[in-house]
């Protein structure tokens, strides 16, 4: 994957929207705004074969700090179809024994309609279509925001409510075809979600994404990099303060993966649904 590795995950527990209704339509004219401000830090990455080795090498140790605000969006264009707009505005550091470097701005902006294409009482099952497209910035830059290429991604999503007991399942697996020389690669999903009060919901969640080619090349945290595979697992806390004001807090460390780093991040954002 083409982009700054520490990006991708915290991206991703962004991307974990803290909302039961996720995997559901939002109906016509009904909508779902978060931000969330979120930080990860990293002294280790994963080589081609998976090995866990010192970000930089040990004769050049890297340290790796990735914060930013990112914002989400869902609305119903219809009681079928959902459209889902994010983006974010990263600071990427790497702090070496002699140095420290950064890169700050808006990275991309993903648009995604969702479907709803079979729908039962307690569950549902939707496909999705989106791109990613860059805002703008340098992709030379270093570390940079993004690849600079515009990428689109087609997808399926599932959610089973657990009725009566308080609690729900989900899950999501894609494919996304990256622009450039970039490989294509699979993602997707697991979560499950419990209320143990009416006003609080217990997550938790892995992601995976996995690439199409394996790269043979040294992983450097300063360099772009045309693939990579990584598996995350985290918990979760939403606090539903009232119908339409949530408070969210997540927690993601990358157990496993190659080409990228070992990183431990948290978030935490508000949300407003109408």
């Amino acid at each position: 994957m083409k982009q700054f590795v520490a990006l991708t995950v915290i991206l991703m527990i962004c991307l974990s929207v803290a909302d039961a209704d996720a995997q559901w339509p939002r109906g016509k004219q009904k909508g779902y705004v978060q931000a969330s401000y979120g930080r990860g830090t990293a002294d280790q990455g994963y080589d081609p074969d998976g090995n866990v080795e010192p970000l930089g090498g040990v004769d050049d140790p890297q340290e790796l700090d990735d914060k930013g605000l990112y914002m989400y969006a869902e609305y119903g264009l219809s009681e079928t179809m959902t459209l889902v707009m994010s983006s974010y505005a990263k600071r990427l550091g790497v702090q070496t024994a002699t140095d420290q470097t950064h890169t700050k701005g808006v990275a991309d902006l993903t648009l995604v309609l969702r479907y709803a294409a079979f729908k039962g009482e307690k569950w549902v099952v939707s496909t999705e279509t989106g791109m990613r497209v860059p805002s703008g910035y340098d992709p030379a830059a270093t570390p940079p925001l993004g690849s600079g290429e515009i990428d689109f991604l087609f997808g399926a999503t599932a959610g089973l409510s657990l009725h009566p007991t308080p609690g729900y399942l989900g899950s999501s697996f894609g494919f996304r075809a990256r622009g450039g020389i970039i490989s294509n690669e699979y993602y997707g999903h697991i979560e499950a979600g419990m209320f143990p009060h009416p006003k609080l919901l217990v997550r938790g969640r892995m992601d995976f994404v996995e690439s199409t080619a394996h790269e043979t090349s040294a992983f450097d945290v300063m360099t772009q990099v045309t693939e990579q595979g990584y598996l995350t697992v985290g918990p979760g806390l939403s606090i539903l303060a009232t119908g339409k004001w949530q408070v969210h807090l997540d927690a993601r460390w990358t157990t496993r993966g190659r080409t990228t780093s070992k990183i431990g991040s948290v978030a935490g954002g508000v949300a407003f649904l109408w």
